[in-house]
């Protein structure tokens, strides 16, 4: 193939040109360094602080923190619920007591009937004279002011309460129902309690006075 002569010079001048362009200068690299992009920093390597991301560190100071608060709280307010309960129970004081056996003045269909005389050998002559019951025998049961009523047979039963304000001679009202030995039928209890060596109990039972 022919090259005329302008051609093969206008190839030469370009391998000249071309040849410059390639030909790297090893001094000038050494001399200027590494181009400035390759000193840059990677996100990778962003302070993570200036970033505005929380360190590990700091979440958990303030986890600690709140928790620390949370339990001083708590703290404050059992010691506080404490000194209301010891107040308000220094100013209770104990409901007078009851319970015990009872015998009613007179008959009393709801309570029962009269218990018969006592079997058995005759007392001795010296011995005090035993008055027959004129009414049904019935117990009392008590814890605080919650009163129950019941008899030795188990037939007779009452939900009562006792007044926690004393009346006149300190005597306390004892409200509630009585569920009659009879079944089925139920009277409310209007009575005062007496306490001490001579307790006593009287008032109505469905509306019938009793002593």
């Amino acid at each position: 193939m022919r090259t005329d002569s302008a051609s093969a010079t206008f190839l030469q001048h370009t391998g000249r040109v071309a040849g410059a362009t390639l030909r790297m200068d090893p001094e000038r690299i050494r001399s200027e360094g590494p181009p400035a992009d390759q000193g840059a920093r990677m996100p990778s390597d962003v302070d993570q602080s200036a970033a505005g991301v929380p360190e590990a560190g700091g979440r958990s100071g303030d986890v600690a923190r709140r928790l620390v608060a949370f339990y001083v709280i708590l703290a404050a307010i059992s010691v506080a619920v404490v000194i209301v309960v010891i107040a308000e129970g220094r100013n209770e004081k104990a409901q007078p007591v009851i319970a015990g056996g009872y015998d009613a003045s007179a008959a009393n269909p709801c309570l029962g009937s009269v218990p018969p005389p006592a079997s058995g050998a005759p007392l001795p002559a010296t011995a005090p004279t035993q008055a027959r019951p004129a009414g049904p025998s019935f117990n009392l049961l008590q814890s605080g002011q919650f009163v129950n009523a019941t008899n030795n047979q188990a037939t007779l039963s009452g939900q009562l309460r006792l007044g926690t304000h004393p009346i006149a001679g300190g005597a306390r009202r004892l409200t509630g129902t009585i569920d009659c030995v009879s079944g089925g039928k139920h009277l409310a209890l209007d009575a005062v309690a007496v306490s001490g060596a001579k307790t006593s109990l009287s008032g109505t039972l469905g509306g019938v006075p009793f002593v």
